[in-house]
């Protein structure tokens, strides 16, 4: 973008010239962990793209393809498991932030950001 986001791993597949949130639900997701996505589904549009992973194939799309592991929560020694994140991916497939989809505070987060995003590229329109 500008030489001074963070920015991660490129995602080979992901280069849709949307910005996209992934989110990867395993076997029996958390009412948490649906109630959380439903908060992003909100601001789906035509710019971004709000996607569930789910299936047989999940755990292998989250760690060959978009390189997901598991995190560990800032607030105690818990790890996140690759099936509870959300995944911010700008419009040239760089990873912008991985998110707790269970963690309210992390989805804000996530929210703020994705808005950011949006702002960035709207201004870049003009």
């Amino acid at each position: 973008m500008n030489g001074q986001d963070t920015v991660f791993y490129q995602v080979p597949t992901a280069v849709e010239k949307n910005i996209k949130v992934v989110a990867f639900f395993g076997k029996n997701p958390s009412n948490q962990l649906i109630q959380q996505f439903s908060r992003v589904e909100k601001l789906a549009s035509d710019n971004v793209k709000v996607e569930s992973l789910k299936g047989e194939n999940v755990e292998k799309a989250a760690t060959e393809i978009y390189k997901v592991k598991p995190l560990i929560k800032a607030k105690s020694a818990e790890n996140i498991l690759y099936n509870e994140q959300f995944i911010l991916i700008d419009k040239e497939g760089y990873t912008r932030g991985i998110y707790d989809g269970t963690d309210p505070e992390d989805v804000d987060r996530l929210l703020a950001e994705l808005k950011i995003l949006i702002d960035i590229y709207n201004k870049g329109k003009d």
